[in-house]
């Protein structure tokens, strides 16, 4: 039997994976309710909940969208879907192609103020929705979905090359401080050198000074007088006395 919709769909490939309600429930971190609305086509799977169901079913993205039961990528192992991401990732896409939302709208048969909603974040695509989006722009749904080797908005680009340039700015002060602190370092230096160099000068000038001055004294002192030039007055026997 062919199988039409989403919710049958999830309904015999958890059967087949071998999980109740409840196990997906609970990997999902929803209620079994929730679950039986989905399989019962009651509710309409949220855009944001395809990847897991497609993880947990063990499948690819693009095969539960197509409602085939293959796996040819493990992208919904190892990527999440992000709303802001996806939201401006729109937005990029439409200003890319010059294109406004009047005129996307008229082009893909949905509505601005849903167009408006989903490049705002406010809002996102249905199942139906998101397979209209991807298929105009002509983008795979693994990457419009994940945002696989897309580039990222201008906006986010301008966002880190003006991040780069701030980061180079201070690196550059930095360096000049360090070179002006380098500089003041030397010649600080040089300067405290200069100082001793001289201070050394100076003090080798007074301790030679001093150690001549006496010499000359200790030669003056130890000369001894000649007999000749001794005198002997008789008042240098004032106090002399005898017993």
């Amino acid at each position: 039997m062919s199988i039409t919709s989403y919710g049958t769909y999830i309904k015999e490939r958890r059967k087949e994976v071998n999980l109740t309600q409840q196990d997906l429930a609970d990997k999902l971190h929803l209620t079994s309710q929730s679950i039986s609305f989905y399989e019962n086509d009651k509710v309409s799977i949220p855009l944001n909940l395809v990847g897991d169901f497609a993880n947990i079913l063990n499948v690819d993205l693009t095969s539960f969208l197509n409602l085939k039961k293959e796996k040819n990528n493990d992208s919904a192992g190892f990527n999440k879907f992000n709303s802001a991401k996806f939201a401006e990732y729109l937005a990029f896409l439409r200003k890319d192609k010059k294109l406004t939302l009047n005129t996307l709208s008229k082009l893909i048969g949905i509505s601005v103020k849903k167009l408006s909603y989903f490049e705002t974040d406010k809002s996102s695509p249905s199942i139906e929705e998101f397979i209209t989006l991807a298929t105009f722009y002509n983008l795979s749904y693994e990457e419009l979905y994940f945002l696989i080797d897309k580039e990222e908005p201008k906006q986010e680009k301008e966002k880190e090359n003006n991040i780069i340039n701030e980061r180079q700015i201070i690196e550059s002060k930095k360096d000049q401080v360090v070179v002006s602190n380098k500089k003041a370092i030397i010649a600080i230096s040089v300067t405290l050198l200069i100082l001793f160099l001289a201070a050394t000068v100076i003090g080798v000038s007074v301790s030679t000074f001093y150690i001549n001055k006496t010499e000359d004294e200790d030669e003056t002192e130890s000369i001894p007088p000649e007999i000749g030039d001794i005198e002997v007055r008789p008042s240098d026997f004032k106090y002399i006395t005898f017993d």
